[in-house]
């Protein structure tokens, strides 16, 4: 019999619903939902295709390791078996990573066990990776490291700026609202180190020096401020003359020379935002995922808040947002601070050590277990040789849905639902509460990951603190837990009605620009190719589920190394011919794709494929504020194979 069932996607930070047709466990059929607020029924390919996932290598049952091999196993033994390996564990030895996969209902339940039951603050997720400095910089500056605006704002502007991003390809159902600007007259401009379907499709596109975002953002500021153009309520925020002052040394002539861009561009630019009435600025991992990131982030923050633009960071997987919200990190403080609230419903204080980030305690000895829910670190981290040293060495309880680089370091598997089989919420890249429904019965033979923690925790005596029945059950504490979602009622987010968690700023505070870079080196004639990353339309993330899709795999069947004709022609490399690319740290390959409408100096290669592990050419440089590790942008060489 067939069922239709409205969703949730499972992929980026968008959050749209699709309506399922479904017979048994098996999706015949997926198509948009006319209704669906988010994608308002043009939903993109990678949602569309999910009926032609390939799960004949699905996790349904538990596993532990013996000797190289994992073995089946049922869930009472890899429980007790995790129990032995973990009951005597200081706070310091254990870690876990949630997950933007997952509901917010199995982050918050393994950011609870973290605390409660390992007590431990060594919690983070995937966010560390991608917009780390997003929420640190927005945090400091607005007092919510939520998205302030909403999607649905980009369609009323009238000039739209986006840095680091290419909505055409990552967020398409983003775009769709650009576009629709476009129609009514926006001005689009596009600021990148690279050319794109988004820098094709802007009125102006700013080809910047990668080093140089924050010099840029200066320089914009710095013109406005003395064209006085900014509004006199904007001059008496707190941080302003410290503002000014930092600015004072980005004149037109050293921002041109430092950023390498052309002056009309940046000088049409000036005047499309003192013109303009309704700014949006975007952001990406463009501009996050650097050594610097936090001052790139403060500085597009500083701009948006003089121009009162509206801000939309899009957020890679569908629940990081939420993820975070439930507390899998590790500054999150529970039940806003409130001691007596965390005691009478944890019934006794937590540990208040400060926990290390994922990008530290990954690469640490002192830790010998990490739970890793719906997350593959083995292929997202940088320096993964490094890495994998130290995984080999740590006990790995891996929680999934799928095979990937990082079971391959497990010593306990725990299968997981995929999202959409899954009940329960997650939150969207602007803090929008949407209800997931469970597509099929999978979860009668496998354990939501919150109710396989509920029983581990039970182990350890917790048995009133996780004796949670259902999903609403988790919400409903969510709820105290986390104030900013007090005044959510699940009936309403079920019919899309006053379904956002708290977004208001709590404050508007500038920042001084600081365009200090740790990533400007010194050249080096070995490596005279810079490198950066990116995404295909036809991929999401590390690819555990679109490398396992058909329709998707024939579009992009494998990682194409894209490079500008002359830098082709330099090396005797043709579009097709298999290619080395090296670092100071390792070696990948990859096939070749040559144009001349890549910029010349400038190599990509996207990271959702593990036979090109292009992370293993980046050495460990973190934003020293967020933690998030420089993955955009490393020195190479390039040869054919």
């Amino acid at each position: 019999m067939t069922k239709n069932i409205i969703s949730t996607c499972i992929y980026c930070g968008c959050g749209c619903q699709l309506n399922y047709e479904v017979e048994g466990e098996k999706i015949i059929k997926v198509t948009p939902v006319a209704s669906d607020p988010v994608s308002q029924g043009k939903p993109c390919i990678k949602g569309l295709a999910l009926n032609e996932l390939d799960n004949s290598d699905r996790l349904l049952f538990p596993m532990i390791r013996n000797g190289e091999k994992l073995e089946k196993t049922d869930w009472e033994k890899a429980e007790k078996f995790i129990y032995e390996n973990i009951k005597d564990l200081e706070p310091k030895q254990i870690a876990f990573v949630g997950s933007g996969e997952f509901t917010n209902e199995d982050n918050f339940v393994l950011a609870k066990f973290a605390r409660l039951v390992s007590r431990t603050n060594n919690i983070d997720c995937c966010a560390r990776l991608c917009h780390g400095a997003t929420t640190v910089s927005m945090r400091k500056m607005f007092g919510n490291a939520a998205m302030p605006d909403y999607i649905d704002d980009i369609a009323k502007s009238d000039l739209i700026i986006t840095t680091g991003t290419n909505p055409p390809s990552n967020y398409p159902v983003a775009f769709n609202r650009i576009a629709d600007a476009k129609k009514r007259g926006a001005k689009i401009v596009c600021i990148d180190i690279e050319t794109s379907e988004m820098s094709d499709f802007s009125d102006i596109f700013i080809n910047i020096s990668f080093t140089e975002i924050t010099t840029l953002y200066g320089g914009m500021i710095k013109k406005l401020i003395d064209s006085n153009t900014i509004n006199k309520d904007r001059k008496t925020l707190e941080g302003f003359d410290k503002l000014h002052e930092s600015v004072e040394k980005f004149n037109e002539d050293y921002v041109i020379e430092k950023c390498k861009i052309k002056k009309e561009n940046f000088r049409k630019t000036i005047e499309l935002i003192k013109e303009a009435k309704n700014i949006t600025i975007m952001h990406g991992m463009g501009v996050t995922q650097h050594a610097n990131g936090v001052n790139n982030i403060s500085a597009i923050l500083d701009l948006a808040i003089l121009t009162n633009a509206k801000i939309i960071p899009m957020r890679g997987k569908i629940n990081v947002q939420g993820s975070g919200d439930m507390g899998a990190c590790r500054d999150w403080v529970p039940f806003g601070g409130s001691i007596s609230e965390v005691k009478q419903t944890w019934h006794e204080l937590l540990n208040d050590v400060p926990g290390h980030h994922l990008t530290k305690f990954a690469y640490s000895p002192e830790v010998k277990v990490m739970f890793v829910m719906g997350g593959n670190i083995a292929q997202s981290m940088p320096d993964l040789n490094l890495l994998y040293k130290e995984l080999k060495n740590t006990f790995i309880i891996y929680i999934n849905h799928h095979p990937s680089c990082t079971m391959d370091f497990a010593n306990v598997v725990i299968p997981a639902p995929l999202l959409f089989e899954n009940n329960g919420t997650i939150t969207n890249a602007e803090r929008r509460i949407i209800k997931v429904n469970p597509i099929n019965d999978i979860t009668e033979k496998i354990l939501p990951s919150w109710k396989f923690l509920s029983n581990l925790a039970k182990m350890f005596g917790k048995e009133k603190e996780f004796s949670y029945k259902n999903a609403n059950e988790i919400f409903e504490e969510i709820k105290k837990a986390n104030p900013d979602y007090a005044a959510l009622e699940l009936e309403k987010i079920k019919n899309n009605t006053n379904n956002f968690a708290n977004k208001e700023k709590s404050f508007e505070r500038l920042l001084p620009i600081d365009n200090t870079n740790p990533e400007r080196g010194a050249e080096d004639p070995d490596y005279p190719l810079l490198l950066t990353t990116q995404r295909s339309i036809h991929h999401f993330c590390t690819g555990e589920l679109t490398r396992r899709n058909k329709r998707l795999l024939k579009f992009t069947p494998t990682a194409i190394c894209e490079m500008n004709n002359a830098d082709a022609e330099e090396r005797g490399i043709r579009n097709g011919d298999k290619v080395e690319i090296g670092s100071l740290k390792d070696k990948v390959r990859a096939t070749a794709k040559v144009a001349p409408t890549y910029k010349k100096g400038i190599i990509t290669l996207p990271f959702h494929f593990e036979d090109t592990l292009v992370n293993k050419l980046f050495p460990i440089q973190l934003d020293p504020i967020s933690k998030e590790p420089n993955l955009k942008a490393v020195w190479v060489n390039l040869k054919k194979v």
